[in-house]
């Protein structure tokens, strides 16, 4: 029993059985019948030809039908025939009782496989410590991008604390954004601004403002922190002072830092290598911009 079909059927199939190919046959061989001929199990291969039936360039293996079982189901007929014939999946399922039994190695190796444990559950508990930490960490990030009275300025008086400051928080909005002592006794008042281009002119008169008012109390030094052009990469950040905004800076002795100098300087306190001396002169010398690194 047979049938011949031809190329235009099958060009794909036989291009990755046999690049010569251009024909195939299906060979159905009967395994038995039904007493009226019709087929209850057999089997079947195909043939690549070239031309025609006598050039058989490849044969498939044969691929056997069998009718389904009627006492036991499809999955278990088929676990049998491959046990019996093949020895495949012949190890049967131990008994339940069986597990009263063990042996010396066996225990050994559970009591190793505990402790393996114990100590992937620590692992586990210490990653997750530590990336708590490094997303905590993260947050002087928004240094380089945030701005307001939520956003920037907690982030800045933080900063400026882990620096070796007291800092001293503004107890209600619209006066000072804080004040500071540095470690050295100095005494500032601080404004802080995030800004999406130049600081312009009314953030440095309005620190003037502050520090007038806080003259009489000791408070002679202002210190005005922004975050300019914060839309931008700090590489890109050119020219974040407006001319008039640096005249009535030097003019009025206050010190302009951006964010992103505090950050390179938090940068290199974390790293072990900032100078606080030089850092805190650097800011309490300043009439105009501070002599510090900027961010690399």
């Amino acid at each position: 029993m047979s049938k011949m079909y031809c190329p235009q059927d099958i060009g794909d199939y036989l291009a990755h059985v046999n690049l010569t190919g251009n024909l195939y046959n299906v060979q159905v061989s009967p395994i038995a019948k039904t007493r009226f001929g019709g087929l209850i199990a057999f089997k079947m291969r195909y043939l690549v030809f070239h031309g025609d039936t006598d050039n058989v360039l490849t044969t498939s293996g044969s691929i056997i039908f069998l009718p389904p079982p009627t006492v036991v189901s499809t999955s278990e007929a088929i676990t049998e025939l491959l046990c019996d014939r093949y020895g495949i999946g012949s190890a049967k399922q131990p008994p339940s009782w069986v597990q009263s039994y063990s042996l010396p190695w066996v225990d050994n190796a559970q009591v190793a496989m505990q402790a393996i444990q114990c100590q992937i559950d620590q692992l586990k508990t210490d990653y997750e410590r530590v990336e708590l930490e490094a997303q905590h960490e993260r947050r002087f990030l928004g240094l380089l991008y945030e701005q307001g009275d939520d956003g920037l300025e907690p982030l800045v008086r933080e900063a400026l604390y882990i620096l070796g400051a007291k800092v001293i928080e503004p107890t209600r909005r619209g006066q000072e954004d804080g004040r500071l002592i540095d470690p050295f006794g100095r005494k500032a008042v601080l404004e802080i601004k995030g800004r999406d281009n130049q600081l312009p002119l009314k953030d440095v008169r309005q620190l003037v403002d502050w520090v007038s008012q806080l003259t009489p109390d000791g408070w002679n030094k202002g210190i005005l922190i922004a975050n300019l052009f914060r839309n931008s990469p700090p590489s890109d950040r050119e020219d974040v002072y407006a001319s008039n905004s640096l005249d009535r800076a030097s003019k009025n002795n206050l010190a302009l830092l951006t964010t992103t100098q505090l950050f390179s300087a938090l940068k290199s306190h974390q790293a072990g290598t900032l100078n606080p001396q030089k850092f805190w002169d650097a800011l309490f010398e300043a009439s105009g911009p501070c002599a510090l690194p900027e961010l690399g």
